[in-house]
């Protein structure tokens, strides 16, 4: 049993408590991330701390699905590659 980490869905609640709420999670728990901004490509000049979120995933000692939760299908290949970009640092 777990859950699947919606960030930007947390960050639109929390706001200034994102990284107070997002350790709030124990990392085990977490089995999935919805990955997007606003169903677009995340970027690291977006307002959620993706670097914060990116290290809680990483804390995660399970295999975590990651679903870049695009709207277009051409933007796939460019969201894979920023979370693959944010789990290496």
């Amino acid at each position: 049993m777990g859950i699947v980490l919606d960030v930007q869905q947390l960050y639109t609640v929390t706001k200034e408590s994102f990284a107070i709420e997002l350790d709030a999670f124990p990392s085990d728990a977490i089995k999935g991330c919805h990955i997007h901004f606003k169903h677009r490509v995340p970027s690291s000049s977006n307002v959620i701390p993706w670097k914060q979120a990116f290290a809680k995933i990483a804390e995660a000692k399970n295999n975590v699905i990651i679903n870049p939760e695009v709207h277009h299908k051409n933007k796939v290949k460019t969201a894979i590659e920023f979370c693959e970009g944010m789990l290496r640092r």
